[in-house]
């Protein structure tokens, strides 16, 4: 039967419409996991920061925004700036009161928050860090870093979902060493959230001086996490050297074991960190662990790929006994 003018109109239609979806599928699932931001239109603030930030011996500068996600972010507040005398995050955070007068009193925080606005405006929602939780109305945060040196490009803006906070409200977890000693000085500290900051220490940064200060407060070192995890693991997950090195340093437990049966060891492991499989192993961390799964550290680096990690864990099983 021959095909009339207005079946093939019909069937054209579909098929450009099935075509539109799968590109904005795709498209939206680009952005999920690599958001894109459009820079240009902070540009000037960020060229005047930089200026400002090499005339007060700043090196980065981190501004935390809130917001409602409406499409875009909407309803945007920049909480704090925190200003750092290095590129890394060990202990770099400028925490001097006078020196921080100094650049307060300046233009460089009104610019470097102007520059986070602008940045997160354009950014989009980390799907990926969502799970079901995401969509309008929802709240958000944005950690938004300018570096006084322009061959040092921020990395991809990535917007998450955050509960909703007030300025007065205090985030140990933003990584700010200020907020968290203010944090440990407030009635908000207690042993549960001493431990719970902990917890979230090594996801937010890899400053050991927070995870040292919370320690000293009282924080078990060996706190669990709903997946029975650790600040260890947590910390060997993310490639955080310096907080796995003052946790171990502190009498974290190496061999601790998660829901899963996994240890900090075998995560890392898993994930081809040689300098954390490394730390941890020079710890005492056991390679014979196996998870509930039935998989060793050493079972997981060669089934990943990670040649490097496979030898180094066999020359450690075959050290003798001390």
């Amino acid at each position: 039967m021959p095909l009339n003018v207005r079946t093939i109109f019909k069937w054209s239609v579909l098929a450009l419409a099935v075509l539109a979806v799968g590109l904005v599928a795709g498209t939206s699932l680009k952005e999920t996991f690599f958001p894109t931001v459009d820079r240009g239109n902070s540009a000037a603030n960020r060229q005047a920061a930089r200026a400002q930030m090499h005339s007060l011996g700043v090196k980065k500068a981190r501004a935390v925004v809130g917001f409602l996600w409406h499409t875009r972010p909407s309803h945007m507040k920049v909480f704090k700036v925190m200003f750092f005398d290095g590129y890394g995050e060990d202990c770099t955070q400028i925490t001097d009161d006078a020196r921080l007068a100094r650049i307060r009193a300046s233009s460089l925080n009104g610019l470097v928050s102007e520059f986070a606005l602008a940045e997160t405006a354009s950014a989009v929602w980390s799907n990926s860090a969502c799970f079901d939780s995401c969509g309008e109305g929802k709240y958000g945060v944005s950690k938004v870093d300018l570096m006084d040196d322009e061959t040092r490009p921020s990395p991809n803006l990535v917007i998450r979902p955050s509960p909703m906070r007030t300025a007065n409200d205090l985030h140990p977890e933003d990584g700010d060493e200020l907020e968290t000693k203010q944090f440990l000085a407030s009635p908000a500290s207690t042993a549960s959230t001493r431990n719970d900051a902990l917890l979230r220490a090594p996801i937010a940064s890899d400053d050991s001086c927070i995870v040292k200060m919370l320690i000293r407060a009282g924080a078990d070192v060996d706190a669990r996490g709903d997946n029975e995890n650790t600040p260890l693991m947590n910390a060997a997950d993310g490639a955080r050297w310096n907080d796995l090195r003052a946790l171990l340093a502190a009498g974290a437990n190496v061999n601790v074991q998660d829901f899963g049966g996994e240890t900090a060891l075998i995560q890392a492991a898993h994930l081809g960190d040689l300098t954390a499989v490394k730390i941890l192993l020079e710890a005492g961390a056991d390679p014979r662990v196996v998870s509930k799964s039935g998989e060793t550290a050493l079972d997981l680096a060669l089934k990943w790929g990670h040649p490097q990690i496979a030898d180094l864990i066999r020359r450690f099983s075959v050290r003798p006994a001390t």
